[in-house]
């Protein structure tokens, strides 16, 4: 298996980044989910399955599946284990 090219310092510092990013903005989509919760549920869930819902579920779901699986994945310590070792290389750290 071939391995990955070391990553550059643009790599780290988006990998920092977004370690602060995914959670806010995972954060942001579940309280706006629990604020609008009673709106979605009389104009959404009352309404059966049309074209609309679908690609209205689809879109809110679908953005909050993806950004949960962000955080898990910079969150489990072996999702990214080459990245955050050349990470706490470049830190200095062993």
């Amino acid at each position: 298996m071939a391995s990955l090219p070391p990553p550059t310092l643009a790599d780290l510092n988006t990998l920092s980044a977004s370690r602060y990013f995914l959670p806010a903005v995972a954060t942001m989509a579940i309280y706006e989910c629990l604020i609008t919760l009673a709106n979605e549920v009389d104009y959404v869930w009352k309404t059966g399955w049309t074209g609309a819902s679908i690609v209205y579920y689809f879109n809110k779901y679908l953005f909050l599946v993806t950004y949960i699986g962000g955080i898990v994945g910079i969150a489990v310590p072996g999702a990214s284990i080459e990245v955050r070792r050349n990470e706490s290389l470049y830190h200095g750290r062993q």
